[in-house]
């Protein structure tokens, strides 16, 4: 994992955030003593009496930029850490956490210090841009395998080819077509051709399909419930 340069990326940034969000309550804390604004009575027993049991405009403010960090950083912790294992290209995934970063710092600086709108607007709409690009790359990339899971759902067992022929469901009914197909969106090395021509009688209604492998690979096995091949040393799992 710590090989991944994607995920130390991810870590990174995540890390800085997570500092920024311990600034932001330690900065809490500091308001509430200097503005004598306790939110506990018993805080306010001890530095001065129950009359500092009270909000604060100034403490409120520093609670909302924390409360809008726990809104916004933890979302961005889970779709971060997922994009990483979609082996994103490293320049573009950085960009994606930078941007986010920086976002949220301008936009918690913007909040504590009341800069003129829209700056804090703008610094959150900014921020928002990589995480829904990071949310649509994830669905992108596993709405196939939901789909597949399904199609695959009680279909038998059938060994790949061996190196460079093709995997021929001919005559073997819409079952193991239907694999075919699966296996083309999920192995993108797969190349699908389908025929209606010399289909056997007891194939007719159903297309004869290919499955040819580009580029050659060694026998595998593909199980039918939880399809695993093996290219190489890729793994492609349903």
């Amino acid at each position: 994992m710590m090989e991944n340069k994607v995920f130390m990326s991810f870590t990174f940034y995540s890390t800085i955030l997570i500092l920024k969000m311990y600034v932001v309550a330690i900065i809490t804390g500091q308001v509430r003593l200097r503005k004598k604004a306790f939110a506990n009575p018993e805080d306010a027993l001890r530095n001065g009496g129950l009359q500092y049991y009270r909000e604060d405009p100034d403490v409120e403010r520093c609670r909302r930029a924390h409360r809008n960090d726990m809104e916004n950083i933890f979302p961005f912790l889970f779709l971060g850490a997922i994009y990483s294992l979609l082996d994103p290209s490293p320049a573009v995934a950085r960009i994606h956490f930078f941007i986010f970063c920086m976002g949220r710092i301008i936009h918690t600086i913007a909040y504590l210090l009341q800069l003129k709108a829209p700056t804090r607007s703008v610094a959150y709409s900014v921020a928002q841009l990589p995480c829904f690009s990071m949310a649509l790359q994830i669905l992108l990339a596993t709405t196939p395998y939901w789909w597949c899971q399904q199609d695959l759902k009680g279909l038998r067992t059938f060994p790949l080819p061996p190196e460079g022929e093709g995997l021929s469901t001919r005559g073997a009914g819409e079952e193991d077509a239907v694999t075919a197909r699966c296996l083309y969106r999920l192995g993108k090395p797969w190349e699908l051709r389908s025929s209606w021509e010399d289909a056997p009688p007891r194939a007719l209604g159903h297309p004869t399909v290919m499955l040819f492998l580009h580029p050659p690979v060694s026998p595998a096995w593909v199980q039918g419930t939880n399809t695993t091949s093996q290219l190489g040393d890729k793994t492609i799992s349903v």
